[in-house]
């Protein structure tokens, strides 16, 4: 609760966890979800990784959360430029990630700041060709189902059920 409300003072929009598991996991997940509700701070969902928690935190936040994609620092250490582009680019165009969360490469050919900003540079260019947008991520709008199709559906049991019944 308190560390979700100093994110919130200093500014911070999205909330991702670090390490194995998320912030009042087992027993506070609650006041968690109660404390990102009231300061209007999103959850960050970490993806591939799974975090201790995370899933029943994104359920008591009725799954409003904030996909997030990111490659972890051991295997940045050996990942190339062009497979960790990939990664990124197949995470936000196939899975709907919002979220892209970048660490920089430890070593470099050349110089490890420059390289680094290419990498930066190569990625939004990539995004952006692709017609994605770069810039503050948001939720997935939540999923529902108009009522003109449940009723579509219903009456379609329905019909069914007075079929088997004659």
């Amino acid at each position: 609760d308190r560390v979700v409300r100093a994110a919130a003072e200093v500014g911070a929009k999205i909330v991702v966890f670090a390490g194995d598991l998320v912030a009042g996991y087992p027993g506070n997940l609650q006041s968690v979800a109660y404390a990102l509700r009231d300061t209007g701070l999103e959850f960050g969902y970490l993806e591939p990784a799974s975090q201790l928690g995370a899933a029943e935190l994104a359920t008591r936040l009725h799954h409003r959360v904030v996909r997030v994609h990111s490659i972890t620092d051991l295997e940045m250490r050996t990942v190339s430029r062009e497979r960790a582009l990939d990664r990124f680019m197949r995470a936000a165009r196939e899975r709907e990630v919002r979220l892209l969360y970048l660490r920089m490469f430890p070593s470099a050919p050349d110089d490890v700041l420059a390289g680094n900003a290419r990498y930066v540079a190569a990625l939004v260019d990539a995004l952006r060709a692709q017609g994605l947008r770069v810039g503050a991520p948001q939720p997935l709008a939540p999923f529902s189902t108009p009522p003109w199709v449940l009723a579509l559906v219903l009456l379609g049991l329905y019909g069914g059920l007075l079929w088997l019944v004659q």
